[in-house]
């Protein structure tokens, strides 16, 4: 991953030192937990009381070393970091992501229901280029919205159209 993701995740800090730039603001950790959890619960009608975003360390128990960086036992070796929507005292919604060096990599999403889905990607996403489609693709439809804050949702979704 490039520098300032490893950056962002607190990558060769020490514990203490994630919990205070954590608090002081010099950590992001992931970005956009909370509002992608009410985006899903509006989606869904959900009307959540309320978010819970947290952000934990993970601390390596060894050496880790790549091309990218060299982490000593002791240091963080990455984030779990998750954002749960709570309705009625009950998670309905959680997204959880974990950014951990020598970690398989992969994105998956589960709905909980009848019957239970769960699609897994074993390759992960590359972050920079699926916000670059992303922005490529919804070019039109956000040139065309009409004014005013809107979301992906009330966007329409991209698709092959024969010109």
């Amino acid at each position: 991953r490039r520098g300032p993701f490893q950056k962002k995740v607190g990558l060769n800090l020490s514990p203490e030192d994630f919990a205070r730039q954590r608090e002081t603001g010099q950590l992001s950790a992931h970005v956009g937990l909370t509002e992608s959890v009410y985006l899903i619960g509006d989606t869904l009608g959900l009307n959540l009381d309320q978010v819970v975003e947290e952000h934990r360390p993970v601390i390596a128990d060894c050496a880790y070393s790549s091309a990218e960086v060299e982490i000593q036992a002791g240091q963080v070796r990455g984030v779990n970091s998750f954002g749960r929507g709570v309705r009625n005292q009950q998670e309905v919604v959680r997204i959880d992501f974990n950014a951990v060096v020598g970690s398989q990599e992969y994105e998956e999403i589960r709905i909980e229901g009848y019957p239970p889905v769960i699609w897994r990607n074993k390759l992960g996403t590359a972050g920079d280029s699926a916000t670059a489609a992303v922005i490529l693709n919804m070019g039109k439809r956000v040139v065309a919205a009409q004014p005013g804050l809107l979301t992906a949702v009330d966007l329409s979704l991209p698709h092959f159209t024969r010109t």
